[in-house]
């Protein structure tokens, strides 16, 4: 029998790294407005540039964030 889960665009098991919401929206503006590069805005957001281009990827889209991007469920 086939395990579904929630469509997430992380693999099943892998915890998500916490990220502070004000870097995170930081990065993406100073990034879109220019002022950055990609590489940068990762560093800001504290993350590798392919997982920052993925989130950047998903806002664009209008696609969810993962549920504990921004905290942790207790």
């Amino acid at each position: 029998m086939e395990m579904l889960r929630e469509e997430r665009r992380v693999p099943m098991g892998r915890k998500i790294k916490v990220l502070d919401r004000d870097n995170f929206v930081d990065a993406i503006n100073d990034y879109c407005s220019h002022k950055i590069t990609m590489d940068e805005a990762a560093k800001k957001m504290g993350v590798c540039t392919p997982t920052f281009r993925k989130y950047l990827r998903m806002v664009w889209m209008g696609e969810p964030l993962p549920e504990e991007l921004f905290e942790r469920k207790k």
